[in-house]
């Protein structure tokens, strides 16, 4: 009776140890399936990311050519230089010298405008070098998320931000107005901070939430404190 016991007793420990090791194989295959999904995912947002940094360059090279020629602005700037140039050679002839008697150099409508197309052309170019690797890191974790995820976002809403102010500085029109990936940069936003939060529960860790907008904790079920209703997402348009 006693052995009969004993072997039930091994049986449910065999079939116990059995069940646990293939609720393990399971839990690691469903690891295993998330991280590569995870993983997908983030491939999927780089190339989307990707996309979004030459959209900008794109407009921002035709906002450039835009400036290229030149415009009524710039012709009224160029002859009050030109008139003031003339009154001053005037007084140097008059033997004048109450007037600032200064060498101006002379105007060059063609050259001014060249360089300063060069200008913004090289300092977009220098922007997108250094930030160019802001989403290298893998996995997207505490304290890179911040050099990724707020960093590009950042990058991207102040790349459109100073092309719209240069355009405006100069008075011309936005050829692009309507054309500058808004609505793509807020999901991709929303995607990026998702698979955030994904990866840190994943990992046992708590998403920072500090330069998420509230809209964004929002999408995400994320609580929202007193503290955090006084902050709104700093790289927001």
């Amino acid at each position: 009776m006693i052995a009969k016991s004993s072997a039930r007793t091994a049986d449910a420990t065999t079939a116990t140890a059995a069940d646990v090791e293939l609720e393990n194989d399971d839990t690691s295959i469903r690891c295993a399936a998330a991280l590569e999904k995870r993983s997908l995912e983030r491939q999927k947002l780089l190339r989307i990311a990707r996309s979004l940094t030459l959209s900008l360059w794109r407009r921002s090279l035709r906002s450039v050519n835009h400036m290229r020629q030149g415009n009524a602005h710039d012709e009224e700037s160029f002859q009050t230089r030109e008139d003031e140039q003339r009154k001053r050679m005037m007084n140097i002839q008059n033997f004048s010298f109450d007037d600032d008697m200064s060498m101006d150099v002379p105007v060059d409508r063609e050259d001014e405008l060249r360089s300063r197309a060069d200008y913004y052309i090289d300092s977009g170019k220098e922007q997108i070098f250094e930030e160019s690797d802001c989403l290298d890191d893998d996995p997207w974790l505490e304290i890179s998320m911040k050099q990724n995820v707020s960093r590009f976002l950042r990058f991207l809403r102040k790349g459109e931000k100073q092309r719209r102010w240069v355009l405006k500085e100069f008075k011309f029109k936005d050829p692009y107005v309507d054309n500058s990936d808004k609505e793509r940069l807020s999901n991709w936003e929303e995607k990026a901070w998702q698979l955030l939060k994904e990866t840190h529960e994943a990992k046992g860790f708590e998403l920072d939430t500090e330069n998420m907008s509230l809209e964004m904790k929002k999408l995400l079920n994320i609580s929202v404190s007193k503290q955090s209703n006084l902050i709104d997402n700093v790289y927001g348009n």
